[in-house]
């Protein structure tokens, strides 16, 4: 088994104090990266030998409720390299088998080992490749919508005003000229990553938009408001709107995902609906992008804190 997270793991005497989706994500991560099955067993006797519970019937029933959320992921997306056969999850490939979803887990992990994850993370590598993962995945969840990268990374920042333009080469709009006067001299992309919209072939405005952040990292609800609405609409000088949604790599509760959604004011997708690109496209990542996954992930994975 992994290491018990450093966060997110409080004691649990009386009740459960670990959120689902961290545990899950403990135990998957543990089948995925390492042993050729985990147990229930395996599970309870760590949380019992780790002081998390005080007794075995404790760790029981938090094992169960692993249990009962991974099944409920292979039932989403199906594609994981694992089976479930009532007490034991059992590997059924490599971990390299699913990159895309081994990569979106290992950024779910980040947050719940900090002091591990200070020589993992590299911010800029990871957020363009998450962008990419989520392009693809658009693209095939918005089968007949045009999806396209609008965002900027620091080695080749990118402005506002160049957004602009390019923009206007795909969408039926005019674009503000007087942007400093809006924006300032110094906006970059204004919270916009990627946009995804579907025209009519009438070459005329109104048409739906979305345009969505997407945040790899743990402060990724700091960005649920962006990008701004009400300023994409006067830059672009558009009659209507756009909608908005935001991307992550965590899981998220049904709960969660919907009180979240009502900051966004539009969809979600967590890392489960990025996955359900599968259900459209079994081989839906690149191997372009599959060749890049696998290099930044295997230092990373070769570097795990197992348990001693």
């Amino acid at each position: 088994m992994l290491a018990i997270p450093e966060q997110n793991f409080q004691r649990s005497v009386n009740e459960v104090n670990i959120p689902i989706n961290v545990l899950a994500d403990w135990v998957e991560a543990s089948v995925l990266f390492g042993k050729s099955e985990v147990s229930k067993s395996h599970v309870a006797d760590a949380l019992v030998d780790e002081e998390i519970c005080s007794t075995q019937d404790m760790a029981r029933r938090i094992a169960d409720l692993a249990w009962a959320e991974l099944r409920l992921r292979k039932r989403h997306v199906s594609t994981a390299p694992y089976e479930i056969k009532g007490d034991v999850i059992t590997q059924t490939g490599k971990w390299d088998t699913d990159i895309a979803r081994v990569f979106l887990i290992m950024l779910s992990i980040f947050p719940n080992y900090p002091e591990w994850a200070k020589g993992q993370r590299d911010v800029n590598q990871q957020g363009k490749l998450f962008e990419k993962l989520t392009t693809l995945a658009l693209e095939q969840l918005f089968k007949t919508w045009e999806v396209h990268q609008a965002g900027w990374a620091p080695t080749a920042p990118k402005m506002i005003s160049s957004i602009i333009e390019e923009l206007k080469e795909l969408l039926p709009c005019q674009g503000r000229t007087d942007l400093e006067t809006l924006t300032g001299k110094q906006c970059k992309d204004a919270g916009l990553d990627i946009i995804c919209f579907k025209q009519f072939g009438d070459e005329k405005e109104a048409i739906p938009i979305y345009m969505i952040q997407c945040a790899s990292g743990d402060n990724w609800t700091s960005k649920l408001h962006e990008p701004n609405l009400n300023l994409w609409a006067k830059v672009l000088d558009y009659p209507i709107n756009p909608s908005k949604a935001i991307a992550i790599p965590f899981s998220l509760e049904a709960i969660d995902l919907r009180r979240h959604s009502i900051l966004v004011e539009g969809p979600l997708f967590d890392r489960n609906r990025i996955l359900s690109a599968s259900k459209i496209k079994r081989n839906w990542v690149s191997g372009e992008l599959k060749r890049e996954l696998k290099q930044w992930l295997k230092p990373r994975v070769k570097n795990l804190p197992w348990r001693i």
